[in-house]
């Protein structure tokens, strides 16, 4: 068993690049549960090779605190164009997760990283995609008239 345990490793890490992702705010503990755990959202492969396909990647932002007695975690998920910075919230997925029986920060990190995953397995990420490619269409159409302008 511990000699799969370095391939697991590795076959997690390389699930976790197979999605180009962003974060919206510099948190380390998502990036520091994502590299420790992998993605656990069950429909993550498919997201993930949609977003691909569509030339952009996930947005996520989240957080894991300790607040008035109650261990809280919560995450969200939006869309991105991998080449530029326009992003849609339209049919953001969010998850938020609290604990006040076990009241700590390790708790919360675990909140946030399965806040992380209910996000993504509740995410429409095909209702996402189209309205980043209107998006795309709207800021190519303001480019070209603010172009013909000049």
């Amino acid at each position: 068993m511990k000699k799969f345990l370095p391939l697991l490793a590795l076959v997690l890490a390389m699930d976790a690049q197979a999605c180009s992702l962003s974060r919206a705010t510099p948190n380390n503990e998502i990036a520091r549960l994502l590299r420790e755990n992998g993605w656990g959202a069950t429909k993550f492969k498919t997201v993930c090779e949609k977003v691909n396909r569509a030339n952009a990647e996930l947005l996520v932002d989240g957080n894991a605190t300790v607040l008035g007695g109650a261990s809280i975690g919560w995450a969200i998920v939006m869309l991105k164009d991998k080449n530029s910075n326009i992003t849609t919230s339209d049919f953001a997925s969010s998850s938020t997760y609290v604990n006040t029986r076990n009241v700590g920060m390790n708790v919360s990190s675990n909140l946030l990283y399965s806040a992380l995953n209910d996000a993504v397995d509740a995410y429409d990420v095909d209702a996402a995609i189209s309205s980043l490619d209107e998006a795309r269409s709207k800021t190519r159409a303001a480019l070209a008239a603010k172009a013909g302008k000049k």
